[in-house]
C-alpha cells in the first residue's frame, strides 16, 4: 500500500483516528481524565490539527478508510503560527474544554513549545503526529509512513524531531535513526516525555 497525501476533505477522518489512537496515551490522560469527555473532546481537536497540517505542512496517509497518518510541519514554518490554527478551527475546539482542561492543554503545549524551541536551532522537519489506527497497529503501517518522509528528507541533509510521551514507541524511533536528546515531564503531573531528533 502506498502513501498519499492527505487532503483537506480527509481532515475529519485523520481527526478521528487520531483520537482513536491516542486514546489511551498519558498526555490526553492528562488533559482530560474523563474518557466518556475525552471521546468528545479530542476528535474536533485533532481534525482541526489535520486540517491546519493539510493546508501548511506535509500530511500523508495510508488506506482507504484510513489506516494511518503522519502530520509534518515544514522545515521553514516549524513554530505554530496561531492565525492558521484560528483559521483551522482550533479555537472552536479549544472552547469545549473546561477550565480545568483548557489549563491543562495549556500547560501540556508550552511544555512542548519549549522544549522544542529550545533544543532545535535550524531549520528542521518536525513530525507533530504519527497515528496508526488501533485495528491497523503492529502492522508495519507506521514505518511505512516514516520511511516515505525520511528517504526524502535525508539527501537533503535537513534533520528531523519529534516528541513522545510513551517509553515503549522509543525503539520504533530509534530504528529509524532517531535518537533521544532529551527527557522531560510535563509540569503538574507525572507524564514524562522524551524528545528525539535525527540528523
Amino acid at each position: 500500500m502506498e502513501p498519499y497525501r492527505l487532503s483537506e476533505e480527509h481532515a475529519e477522518a485523520a481527526g478521528d483516528l487520531l483520537s482513536a489512537a491516542f486514546f489511551t496515551a498519558p498526555g490526553t490522560a492528562f488533559m482530560c481524565p474523563d474518557p466518556a469527555r475525552r471521546a468528545r473532546l479530542f476528535p474536533p481537536l485533532f481534525t482541526a490539527i489535520a486540517r491546519r497540517t493539510v493546508r501548511g505542512g506535509e500530511a500523508t496517509a495510508l488506506g482507504e478508510p484510513l489506516h494511518a497518518v503522519a502530520l509534518w510541519t515544514l522545515p521553514v514554518r516549524e513554530h505554530r503560527i496561531e492565525a492558521e490554527y484560528m483559521e483551522a478551527e482550533m479555537g472552536a475546539a479549544v472552547a469545549r474544554f473546561d477550565e480545568e482542561e483548557a489549563g491543562r492543554l495549556a500547560v501540556f503545549r508550552r511544555h512542548f513549545d519549549a522544549t522544542h524551541e529550545r533544543l532545535m536551532d535550524r531549520p528542521h522537519w518536525y513530525l507533530s503526529f504519527l497515528a496508526v489506527g488501533p485495528g491497523h497497529q503492529g502492522q508495519g503501517a507506521g514505518t511505512v509512513l516514516m520511511r516515505h518522509m525520511l528517504d526524502r528528507v535525508a539527501p537533503t541533509g535537513v534533520p528531523c524531531y519529534l516528541e513522545s510521551v510513551d517509553k515503549a514507541n522509543l525503539p520504533f524511533y530509534e530504528r529509524l535513526g532517531f535518537r533521544v536528546i532529551e527527557i522531560g515531564t510535563v509540569p503538574g503531573s507525572h507524564v514524562r516525555t522524551w524528545a528525539l531528533r535525527r540528523d
